[in-house]
């Protein structure tokens, strides 16, 4: 059985290498559709609670580690709440289903995005060699070389192109429907506030998708566990009638 193994492996070469690791990507390019831009988890529930959201991964995150590529991070800001969706096109109408919520680096969060990072890089908000050097990390997670990229990138957006053609989509939150519930019974209750909490859901965010390397982290000093569980024990013990003043 062995040697049948051997042989059959040198026999395939390369291809059949590429092709057992083309069945294993733990970092994946992942194209929102056109009918789904900006209707995700973060704008349905706002800015805080998101946020909030993000410090309770964080808190059970003990190692601080990405959960694509495995490495440990020393800053929690450099860990991007990253949602993980399906799409189910098989149903009347289709459905975009939330299955998890993951802490992945910048650098992970940028490949997952790629779309966004190549507009990025078109609009000079990051660099060329930023750019590059997402290419070289989507390929050393994954084990695999440049052609490689170039054909997932190139079925990512064959796939991509399919999904925008259909419009007709139910937005399936899973888990966190509760929270989306919360959010819009309090819009309800709270009328003169959503003006508020949606300029500063306008706000604009950080351009960077991930920090140059060999530099400092980008928002200062790296946060000891210590301010982290400080912060978790803010949101998590705020009253409800004046959460959505906070900053």
């Amino acid at each position: 059985m062995a040697k049948h193994s051997s042989a059959r492996w040198e026999r395939e070469g390369d291809r059949a290498l590429i092709t057992r690791r083309r069945k294993r990507r733990a970092l994946q390019i992942n194209l929102i559709p056109e009918p789904l831009f900006k209707n995700n988890l973060r704008t349905k529930i706002g800015r805080y609670r998101w946020r909030k959201l993000r410090l309770l991964l964080l808190a059970s995150n003990i190692d601080l580690r990405c959960e694509v590529c495995k490495r440990k991070v020393i800053n929690p800001s450099n860990l991007n709440a990253h949602e993980q969706w399906s799409y189910i096109t098989t149903s009347e109408p289709r459905v975009a289903k939330l299955k998890a919520i993951r802490l992945v680096r910048r650098w992970c969060h940028g490949c997952e995005h790629f779309g966004r990072t190549m507009l990025l890089v078109a609009r000079r908000a990051i660099t060329f060699e930023q750019f590059e050097a997402t290419v070289g990390h989507y390929c050393k997670v994954n084990c695999i070389r440049i052609d490689e990229f170039r054909r997932d990138l190139k079925s990512a957006f064959g796939r991509w192109a399919r999904l925008s053609k259909m419009k007709d989509w139910m937005m399936d939150f899973g888990a966190y429907e509760e929270i989306v519930v919360e959010r819009m019974e309090w819009c309800e209750r709270e009328p003169a506030k959503v003006k508020l909490d949606q300029a500063r859901d306008s706000e604009p965010a950080e351009v960077l998708p991930f920090p140059k390397r060999g530099r400092k982290p980008m928002f200062g000093r790296a946060m000891t566990r210590a301010e982290l569980s400080a912060r978790y024990r803010y949101f998590k013990n705020e009253e409800s009638s004046g959460a959505e003043n906070v900053e």
